[in-house]
């Protein structure tokens, strides 16, 4: 397990849509751009390259698929979803980590790891809510199929056997018709205050219940006191897509005590939600960071780099009550207990990197800054995200002086 102090650095170059990438982590790190711009790609990569986490996924590819280590190319298929070895060129294509160069054809190709080899990355895709079936179960194997991403069967498996008998509080099933999930302040994965936001906010007077079902599978439902289940489809779109990233959140939360260095790798964090459920979903990354995890996120969401301009306008203040004032943001002016103030305040301390993914010229781009002044567009206009507020606002200026 690597140092948290250690920096973690990938280079690609000639990867798909990516002419040119250097991207080094920080404890949260944002992607953003349009679509097809190669941030899945990026963060795909990445996943595989972490540390040893290529060794879990070799495994783990080979136990379904008996050629997939015939070639590189028959691997990023199985890998990254069918026909996607279309973005490796064996001739221009480059991988760097830390400065070292990367052959993939050395990591995966031919080699047999130690059955168990430790999975040091976790990768919640922007496809999670397909990991349900339509009563709310979860999928098994064989509704998926060898052309599937790795990382959409991977995150269905890893959160069923979560829901299994092998989570000894999911054992009660044997003998009541179902447990609740969240919220569950008996189990402490969560500080309370922001368990509670996120209850309230989300899911108002309901909790998120697994149900025995007639034939002895189970599902998930929404259950308030004296009233009937609401099934997964009746449940609004932002729930069901916040159900995945919040279970797979409460998994990596309640199994471990967090390590000196992990990797939390969340694709399209919005997906679904409200800018309230934006945040909300914000709150549980930033909390998962406190932890002791890094995290990397793709977004299409302005709100969440607003949040980082604005962290770095809190943090080069002259203000006092920091934490406080951060704590504020997420929880409401109320009286915070110490544990929250203590969360808020690691967070602020965190190193936090901001990276565009341009498709003008193919290369991603360093805009942590978030500098609205800055000579660079892609800074300027963060990544894109201003362009348009920018051209309305000239436009008024005109409508206004006319």
């Amino acid at each position: 397990m690597a140092n948290r102090a250690q920096k973690e650095i990938f280079e690609f170059e000639n990867i798909g849509p990516i002419k040119k990438a250097k991207i080094e982590l920080g404890d949260l790190t944002i992607f953003v751009g349009p679509q097809s711009s190669g941030k899945t790609i990026a963060l795909e990569l990445i996943h595989l390259l972490f540390e040893e986490n290529y060794k879990y996924i070799s495994n783990s590819i080979k136990k379904s698929s008996m050629f997939y280590d015939k070639d590189v190319f028959s691997f990023l298929d199985k890998y990254l979803g069918e026909n996607m070895s279309s973005i490796y060129n064996k001739e221009n294509s480059s991988i760097k980590k830390n400065g070292k160069l990367v052959t993939l054809e050395n990591l995966v190709i031919n080699k047999s790891y130690k059955t168990g080899s430790e999975k040091t990355s976790n990768f919640i895709p922007a496809q999670r809510v397909l990991m349900f079936n339509r009563a709310g179960g979860l999928k098994v194997p064989d509704d998926f199929n060898n052309q599937d991403p790795f990382v959409l069967t991977d995150f269905t498996q890893e959160i069923r056997e979560y829901l299994s008998e092998k989570n000894p509080n999911v054992k009660k099933l044997l003998n009541e018709d179902r447990i609740k999930l969240f919220p569950n302040k008996g189990s402490r994965i969560f500080i309370s205050e922001i368990e509670d936001k996120i209850a309230n906010s989300l899911f108002k007077e309901y909790s998120i219940y697994l149900e025995k079902t007639d034939k002895l599978s189970t599902r998930l439902v929404l259950n308030s006191e004296n009233k009937k289940s609401i099934p997964f489809l009746s449940w609004s779109a932002g729930q069901r897509e916040f159900a995945p990233l919040l279970l797979a959140l409460i998994k990596l939360h309640s199994a471990r005590k967090a390590k000196d260095y992990n990797l939390l790798i969340v694709e399209e964090l919005e997906m679904g939600l409200h800018p309230d459920g934006v945040m909300n979903a914000l709150l549980l990354i930033l909390y998962t960071i406190h932890r002791g995890y890094k995290v990397i996120l793709s977004s299409h969401s302005y709100h969440l780099l607003e949040f980082i301009w604005y962290l770095n306008q809190l943090k080069d203040s002259k203000l006092k009550s920091k934490k406080l004032e951060l704590a504020n943001i997420f929880l409401g002016e109320n009286d915070h207990s110490q544990i929250v103030l203590n969360a808020f305040e690691k967070i602020l301390k965190m190193d936090y990197k901001v990276y565009f993914f341009d498709k003008e010229d193919n290369e991603v781009k360093d805009i942590t800054t978030l500098d609205s002044l800055h000579s660079n567009p892609a800074i300027a206009e963060w990544g894109g995200f201003n362009q348009y507020s920018k051209r309305m606002n000239n436009s008024y200026e005109k409508l206004y002086e006319s």
